[in-house]
């Protein structure tokens, strides 16, 4: 199972981060072969290297299919124009540089554009962060590759207008440094993309969900909570240990919107993509307390909203639990609460906006008494304190 979700992840994490690279492939090999052997040779070698980009995307990113034919549209854009321009203007001091001029003059439009390329991409996709994560790259290759191609016609503007006796050697080293450039720019983008995918793989993915808790994509939990202004639903696992009038709480390591470490329920987290919830239930268990005897009854699904996202939450109810250690990256303290101490404090602050909710719900379902606990304890005080993992 594991491997399967893997293979998922992989497959998601390549189709958000593809390589813009690849969509340059037609028009560099006809830069390339233009170079080497003419017009004529350009065109014999850049369409079947079309074809064979197209059905590698076509297979391993297909959702890039259809991109990729736009791509191409450029493509035929650029050569046809180069070629109609060379066969117009023959003996023009540009003619050697009329690809790279067209593809300079289209790359230029299309970056100036690019705020309303990104509309239109948000508005007709369905996978609109894996295509926004492209076309952000798409964005950055063009610049590079801008500045690179406006740096070679310059200088071959420059050492064209003068008359000196190595002028053509000059000219084609200054070609063959273009097509080098192009190669290691390439090169370049190729490393760091297989580099960012490498990275992804070892972070935290997030299911996104409707409204009904269906999945129905994934993000990188950081693009989620910090850097996409949309908000996502996640599907979260909460389990409320309680025993009698007396529920486990654990105080979270960050400070929540009053600007103190709040109180929660004692076992909380996202579930993370390719996960199922008995999983999840299982690893925060483990993470949290060293615990494997984690057998929680469901008791209801709810929504709520916070500042970052929407969490389609799955709660359950367990007893007692086995406390083997607490990990401070996630707890700084664990408590019994009775029913009293919580009334007490639950409009101070203290508690989790998904506490309070879930207070709440417990009260309205009956499975506590709102009578509290009657005995003289000394619960406020019983607090475990920080212990590190083995």
């Amino acid at each position: 199972m594991h491997i399967f979700f893997d293979r998922m992840l992989k497959k998601l994490i390549r189709e958000s981060f593809f390589n813009p690279a690849l969509h340059f492939i037609p028009v560099f090999v006809f830069l390339f072969a233009e170079e080497a052997s003419g017009l004529g040779a350009a065109w014999m070698m850049s369409l079947p290297a079309a074809v064979v980009a197209g059905a590698y995307i076509r297979i391993l990113y297909r959702p890039i299919i259809h991109w990729y034919t736009l791509s191409l549209g450029f493509y035929f854009l650029i050569t046809l124009t180069s070629t109609v321009l060379s066969q117009q203007f023959p003996t023009g001091i540009l003619q050697p540089v009329y690809t790279e001029i067209t593809m300079l003059t289209v790359l230029m439009v299309l970056f100036f554009i690019r705020k309303h390329i990104q509309v239109w991409v948000t508005s007709v996709t369905t996978k609109k962060l894996s295509m926004m994560n492209n076309l952000s790259e798409m964005i950055r290759f063009t610049q590079l590759l801008i500045l690179l191609t406006a740096m070679y016609v310059l200088l071959y503007v420059v050492v064209s207008g003068y008359d000196f006796e190595q002028q053509a050697q000059a000219i084609r080293f200054l070609h063959q440094l273009f097509i080098v450039g192009l190669f290691l720019l390439g090169m370049y983008q190729t490393v760091r993309v297989f580099a960012i995918r490498n990275q992804l793989m070892k972070e935290e993915w997030w299911p996104i969900v409707n409204q009904h808790g269906k999945e129905i994509g994934s993000i990188h939990y950081h693009n989620s909570l910090w850097i996409e202004r949309q908000k996502f639903t996640h599907p979260v696992v909460r389990v409320i240990v309680m025993e009698g009038n007396k529920i486990l709480l654990h105080q979270n390591t960050y400070e929540g919107d009053s600007g103190v470490q709040q109180w929660d329920t004692a076992l909380d987290s996202h579930v993370k993509y390719g996960e199922s919830i008995q999983e999840c239930i299982g690893r925060v268990g483990m993470e949290f307390y060293g615990s494997t005897n984690l057998s929680p009854v469901f008791l209801t699904n709810y929504k709520i909203e916070n500042s970052c996202e929407y969490q389609f939450v799955h709660l359950f109810l367990s007893g007692r639990i086995r406390i083997e250690r607490i990990n401070p990256k996630h707890s700084l303290h664990l408590k019994w609460w009775t029913l009293t101490q919580i009334c007490e404090e639950l409009n101070s602050g203290i508690f989790t906006d998904n506490f309070i909710k879930e207070y709440e719900l417990l009260m309205r379902s009956g499975l506590i008494d709102a009578g509290g606990c009657t005995c003289e304890c000394n619960l406020r005080d019983a607090v475990h304190g920080k212990k590190t993992l083995a």
